[in-house]
Protein backbone atom coordinates (compact mmCIF):
# COMPACT_ATOMS: atom_id res chain seq x y z
CA UNK A 1 0.00 0.00 0.00
CA UNK A 2 1.47 3.37 -1.00
CA UNK A 3 1.63 6.43 1.23
CA UNK A 4 -1.10 8.29 -0.68
CA UNK A 5 -3.60 5.51 -0.03
CA UNK A 6 -2.63 5.27 3.64
CA UNK A 7 -3.22 9.01 4.00
CA UNK A 8 -6.60 8.76 2.25
CA UNK A 9 -7.73 5.95 4.56
CA UNK A 10 -6.42 7.76 7.61
CA UNK A 11 -8.34 10.88 6.55
CA UNK A 12 -11.62 8.93 6.65
CA UNK A 13 -11.08 8.09 10.31
CA UNK A 14 -9.90 11.60 11.14
CA UNK A 15 -13.17 12.95 9.83
CA UNK A 16 -15.08 10.46 11.97
CA UNK A 17 -13.21 10.93 15.26
CA UNK A 18 -12.41 14.59 14.68
CA UNK A 19 -16.08 15.59 14.69
CA UNK A 20 -16.68 16.65 18.31
CA UNK A 21 -20.35 15.79 18.29
CA UNK A 22 -19.70 12.40 16.78
CA UNK A 23 -16.76 11.75 19.11
CA UNK A 24 -19.00 12.51 22.08
CA UNK A 25 -21.66 10.17 20.76
CA UNK A 26 -19.04 7.49 20.15
CA UNK A 27 -17.59 7.89 23.64
CA UNK A 28 -21.05 7.54 25.18
CA UNK A 29 -21.31 4.06 23.67
CA UNK A 30 -17.87 3.11 25.03
CA UNK A 31 -18.47 3.37 28.74
CA UNK A 32 -17.91 -0.09 30.23
CA UNK A 33 -14.73 -2.19 30.40
CA UNK A 34 -14.36 -5.10 28.01
CA UNK A 35 -14.57 -8.58 29.59
CA UNK A 36 -11.26 -9.49 28.00
CA UNK A 37 -9.46 -6.82 30.01
CA UNK A 38 -10.11 -8.66 33.24
CA UNK A 39 -8.48 -11.81 31.92
CA UNK A 40 -5.47 -9.80 30.75
CA UNK A 41 -5.18 -8.10 34.15
CA UNK A 42 -5.52 -11.40 36.00
CA UNK A 43 -2.70 -12.92 33.93
CA UNK A 44 -0.20 -10.14 34.58
CA UNK A 45 2.35 -11.21 37.20
CA UNK A 46 1.94 -7.91 39.06
CA UNK A 47 0.35 -4.51 38.75
CA UNK A 48 2.06 -2.69 35.87
CA UNK A 49 4.26 0.14 37.11
CA UNK A 50 3.98 2.01 33.82
CA UNK A 51 1.40 1.81 31.04
CA UNK A 52 1.17 3.10 27.49
CA UNK A 53 -2.41 2.98 26.20
CA UNK A 54 -2.31 3.35 22.41
CA UNK A 55 -5.56 4.76 21.09
CA UNK A 56 -6.86 5.47 24.58
CA UNK A 57 -10.09 7.08 23.34
CA UNK A 58 -12.20 8.32 26.24
CA UNK A 59 -9.91 6.74 28.85
CA UNK A 60 -12.03 3.81 29.91
CA UNK A 61 -9.04 1.43 30.10
CA UNK A 62 -7.33 3.94 32.40
CA UNK A 63 -10.45 3.91 34.57
CA UNK A 64 -10.42 0.11 34.58
CA UNK A 65 -6.76 0.03 35.66
CA UNK A 66 -7.43 2.48 38.47
CA UNK A 67 -10.18 0.22 39.83
CA UNK A 68 -8.36 -3.06 39.22
CA UNK A 69 -4.99 -1.92 40.62
CA UNK A 70 -5.53 0.67 43.37
CA UNK A 71 -1.80 1.31 43.79
CA UNK A 72 0.12 4.00 41.87
CA UNK A 73 0.47 3.47 38.12
CA UNK A 74 2.27 5.79 35.75
CA UNK A 75 -0.27 5.79 32.94
CA UNK A 76 0.09 7.53 29.58
CA UNK A 77 -2.81 7.48 27.12
CA UNK A 78 -2.27 8.63 23.54
CA UNK A 79 -4.81 9.34 20.82
CA UNK A 80 -5.16 11.58 17.77
CA UNK A 81 -8.67 12.80 18.69
CA UNK A 82 -8.62 15.96 20.82
CA UNK A 83 -12.30 15.49 21.67
CA UNK A 84 -11.75 11.98 23.02
CA UNK A 85 -8.66 13.09 24.93
CA UNK A 86 -10.71 15.80 26.65
CA UNK A 87 -13.23 13.15 27.72
CA UNK A 88 -10.41 10.91 28.96
CA UNK A 89 -8.88 13.66 31.13
CA UNK A 90 -12.25 14.50 32.66
CA UNK A 91 -12.86 10.85 33.46
CA UNK A 92 -9.41 10.20 34.97
CA UNK A 93 -8.22 13.22 36.98
CA UNK A 94 -5.73 11.25 39.13
CA UNK A 95 -2.13 12.48 39.45
CA UNK A 96 -0.66 9.41 37.73
CA UNK A 97 -2.91 9.73 34.68
CA UNK A 98 -1.57 11.58 31.65
CA UNK A 99 -3.04 11.95 28.19
CA UNK A 100 -1.41 13.35 25.09
CA UNK A 101 -2.00 13.67 21.38
CA UNK A 102 0.10 11.52 19.04
CA UNK A 103 -0.01 10.00 15.58
CA UNK A 104 -0.74 6.37 16.38
CA UNK A 105 0.59 4.82 13.17
CA UNK A 106 3.87 6.77 13.28
CA UNK A 107 6.27 4.92 15.62
CA UNK A 108 8.63 7.90 15.70
CA UNK A 109 5.88 10.04 17.24
CA UNK A 110 5.14 7.66 20.10
CA UNK A 111 6.60 7.93 23.62
CA UNK A 112 9.78 5.89 23.99
CA UNK A 113 9.16 4.39 27.43
CA UNK A 114 10.08 1.80 28.44
CA UNK A 115 6.68 0.58 29.67
CA UNK A 116 5.70 -2.42 31.75
CA UNK A 117 2.43 -2.72 29.81
CA UNK A 118 1.50 -1.46 26.37
CA UNK A 119 -2.20 -1.80 25.53
CA UNK A 120 -3.51 -1.72 21.97
CA UNK A 121 -7.29 -2.06 22.29
CA UNK A 122 -9.85 -0.97 19.72
CA UNK A 123 -7.32 0.71 17.45
CA UNK A 124 -5.30 -1.85 15.49
CA UNK A 125 -8.01 -2.18 12.83
CA UNK A 126 -7.59 1.51 12.03
CA UNK A 127 -3.93 1.18 10.95
CA UNK A 128 -3.82 0.97 7.13
CA UNK A 129 -1.25 -1.25 5.43
CA UNK A 130 0.35 -4.54 6.50
CA UNK A 131 3.84 -3.04 6.66
CA UNK A 132 2.58 -0.16 8.81
CA UNK A 133 0.94 -2.61 11.19
CA UNK A 134 4.10 -4.69 11.34
CA UNK A 135 6.32 -1.65 11.99
CA UNK A 136 3.98 -0.47 14.72
CA UNK A 137 4.09 -3.77 16.59
CA UNK A 138 7.86 -4.05 16.25
CA UNK A 139 8.33 -0.52 17.58
CA UNK A 140 6.02 -1.19 20.52
CA UNK A 141 7.94 -4.36 21.39
CA UNK A 142 11.09 -2.23 21.55
CA UNK A 143 9.40 0.03 24.11
CA UNK A 144 8.79 -2.71 26.68
CA UNK A 145 10.69 -3.17 29.91
CA UNK A 146 12.64 -6.47 30.16
CA UNK A 147 9.68 -8.10 31.90
CA UNK A 148 6.97 -6.07 30.16
CA UNK A 149 3.91 -7.12 28.19
CA UNK A 150 2.21 -6.03 25.00
CA UNK A 151 -1.58 -6.57 25.14
CA UNK A 152 -3.27 -6.56 21.73
CA UNK A 153 -6.97 -6.89 20.87
CA UNK A 154 -7.82 -7.62 17.23
CA UNK A 155 -11.43 -6.89 16.23
CA UNK A 156 -12.89 -9.89 14.39
CA UNK A 157 -15.68 -7.94 12.66
CA UNK A 158 -15.24 -9.86 9.42
CA UNK A 159 -16.38 -13.07 11.10
CA UNK A 160 -19.85 -11.74 11.97
CA UNK A 161 -22.76 -11.06 9.61
CA UNK A 162 -24.07 -8.16 11.71
CA UNK A 163 -20.85 -6.26 11.02
CA UNK A 164 -20.53 -7.36 7.40
CA UNK A 165 -23.94 -5.80 6.75
CA UNK A 166 -22.41 -2.43 7.56
CA UNK A 167 -19.77 -2.62 4.83
CA UNK A 168 -19.99 0.03 2.11
CA UNK A 169 -18.49 -1.02 -1.25
CA UNK A 170 -15.43 1.01 -2.16
CA UNK A 171 -16.85 1.72 -5.61
CA UNK A 172 -19.89 3.33 -4.02
CA UNK A 173 -17.68 5.42 -1.74
CA UNK A 174 -15.48 6.59 -4.62
CA UNK A 175 -18.53 7.64 -6.63
CA UNK A 176 -19.56 10.07 -3.90
CA UNK A 177 -16.28 11.60 -2.73
CA UNK A 178 -13.81 14.17 -4.03
CA UNK A 179 -10.94 12.08 -2.65
CA UNK A 180 -11.35 8.61 -4.15
CA UNK A 181 -9.25 5.71 -2.91
CA UNK A 182 -7.01 3.81 -5.35
CA UNK A 183 -8.70 0.40 -5.26
CA UNK A 184 -5.58 -1.23 -6.66
CA UNK A 185 -3.68 -0.22 -3.52
CA UNK A 186 -6.15 -1.73 -1.06
CA UNK A 187 -5.22 -4.92 0.74
CA UNK A 188 -7.44 -7.94 1.50
CA UNK A 189 -9.44 -7.12 4.62
CA UNK A 190 -9.68 -3.35 3.99
CA UNK A 191 -13.28 -2.17 4.44
CA UNK A 192 -15.46 0.86 5.02
CA UNK A 193 -17.93 0.30 7.87
CA UNK A 194 -20.97 2.43 8.59
CA UNK A 195 -21.45 3.30 12.25
CA UNK A 196 -24.47 4.18 14.34
CA UNK A 197 -28.06 3.15 14.89
CA UNK A 198 -28.81 3.46 11.17
CA UNK A 199 -26.10 1.40 9.46
CA UNK A 200 -27.47 2.09 5.98
CA UNK A 201 -26.65 5.78 6.24
CA UNK A 202 -24.31 6.16 9.18
CA UNK A 203 -20.89 7.84 9.14
CA UNK A 204 -17.97 5.83 7.82
CA UNK A 205 -14.83 4.42 9.37
CA UNK A 206 -11.95 2.64 7.66
CA UNK A 207 -11.40 -0.74 9.32
CA UNK A 208 -9.04 -3.57 8.45
CA UNK A 209 -9.99 -7.15 9.23
CA UNK A 210 -6.84 -8.95 10.39
CA UNK A 211 -7.49 -12.64 9.88
CA UNK A 212 -5.60 -15.41 11.65
CA UNK A 213 -3.10 -15.90 8.81
CA UNK A 214 -2.13 -12.24 8.81
CA UNK A 215 -1.91 -12.15 12.58
CA UNK A 216 0.41 -15.16 12.56
CA UNK A 217 2.63 -13.40 10.02
CA UNK A 218 2.74 -10.28 12.22
CA UNK A 219 3.64 -12.30 15.31
CA UNK A 220 6.56 -13.93 13.51
CA UNK A 221 8.10 -10.48 13.18
CA UNK A 222 8.15 -9.97 16.95
CA UNK A 223 10.80 -11.19 19.41
CA UNK A 224 8.07 -11.84 21.98
CA UNK A 225 6.49 -14.83 23.65
CA UNK A 226 2.76 -15.52 23.37
CA UNK A 227 1.68 -15.75 27.01
CA UNK A 228 -2.07 -15.63 26.36
CA UNK A 229 -4.27 -16.09 23.27
CA UNK A 230 -8.06 -16.07 23.61
CA UNK A 231 -11.33 -14.63 22.28
CA UNK A 232 -13.74 -12.49 24.28
CA UNK A 233 -16.20 -9.57 24.25
CA UNK A 234 -19.40 -8.73 22.45
CA UNK A 235 -22.67 -10.63 22.24
CA UNK A 236 -20.92 -13.81 21.13
CA UNK A 237 -18.01 -13.60 23.55
CA UNK A 238 -15.76 -13.80 20.47
CA UNK A 239 -15.71 -10.28 19.03
CA UNK A 240 -12.04 -9.65 19.84
CA UNK A 241 -9.01 -11.91 19.69
CA UNK A 242 -6.62 -11.05 22.50
CA UNK A 243 -2.91 -11.66 22.67
CA UNK A 244 -0.73 -11.01 25.70
CA UNK A 245 2.86 -10.97 24.51
CA UNK A 246 5.84 -11.12 26.87
CA UNK A 247 9.09 -9.29 26.25
CA UNK A 248 11.24 -12.28 27.12
CA UNK A 249 12.81 -13.36 23.85
CA UNK A 250 11.98 -16.76 22.44
CA UNK A 251 15.60 -17.83 22.62
CA UNK A 252 15.63 -16.99 26.33
CA UNK A 253 17.96 -13.99 26.02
Amino acid sequence: MNSETRLALDAINRRFYGDRGRAGEFAATRDHPWPGWERIAATLPAAPASVLDLGCGNGRFAHFLGERFPGPIAYLGVDFSDALLEAARARNPGPGMRFTRAELADPAALPTGPFALIAVFGVFHHVPGFEARRRLLVSLAERLTPDGHLALAVWRFGAFQRFRRRVLPWEEYNAGTDRPVDLGQLEPGDHLLRWGAEPEGGPLRYCHFTDDAELDALLRALPLTVDLDFESDGRSGRTNRYLLLGSQRRDGS
